[in-house]
């Protein structure tokens, strides 16, 4: 089984539409269970307008998480992790495999993963001396469609922390707007260059679950 941790203890940043999108395509694939730490609560409000529901469960402190994990029959468990850094939010962090960090290039961005790239290098330094090696990486997200020069801005910084960033670029669009309260991710809508863009995203992802 793997643990693929969405995270980032700031919001806004596109961890919750991230996942809402890729679930429905790996759940083709895969048997899976989302499990929702964001406080928001959005991929929780999308799944309750699906016509067919994802699996989720809920957990609400560090013993529930470490044993669903443990007692786990799933290939995959998704978890949407928002929020302030806590001893339950660096727990859902070590017991992943791999954590995707959505991010722009903007200054806003960059300065505010700082905190969260120092969390990320402690807990990826904790696991490495368990002999565990967790996967972070990177997610372009949100990028202009002119924009050409975040990606690099954000695969330099990948490149200093040691992180992996995926080819895949996620550009801004209205249609990922559209998804919560339609039940729909982006490829269960007319596909179009967002959907495409998260099916190429998937096989990225889908690389790392298999490799």
């Amino acid at each position: 089984m793997k643990v693929i941790s969405f995270a980032h203890d700031k919001g806004g940043v596109g961890k919750s539409t991230t996942i809402i999108n890729v679930a429905p395509v790996l759940e083709k694939e895969f048997k899976l269970t989302v499990i929702d730490l964001d406080p928001k609560k959005q991929f929780t409000t999308f799944n309750n307008h699906r016509e067919n529901k994802i699996n989720m469960v809920s957990v609400s402190s560090i013993n529930d998480l470490v044993e669903f994990i443990s007692n786990s029959k799933d290939e995959l468990v998704l978890i949407d992790l928002g929020g302030f850094d806590s001893d339950f939010f660096r727990t859902a962090l070590m017991i992943s495999d791999i954590i995707i960090v959505p991010l722009s290039g903007s200054d806003n961005d960059i300065v505010g993963f700082a905190d969260f790239e120092n969390i990320l290098l402690s807990v990826i330094s904790e696991q490495k001396k368990n002999g565990i090696d967790i996967d972070c990486t990177i997610l372009a997200n949100r990028i202009h469609h002119n924009n050409k020069s975040d990606f690099e801005v954000l695969s330099n910084r990948a490149k200093e922390l040691n992180f992996n960033i995926f080819n895949t670029i996620i550009r801004n669009s209205s249609v990922y707007s559209k998804m919560i309260l339609s039940g729909k991710s982006a490829t269960e809508q007319t596909l179009t260059t967002p959907g495409l863009n998260v099916l190429s995203l998937v096989e990225e992802i889908k690389e790392k679950i298999k490799g």
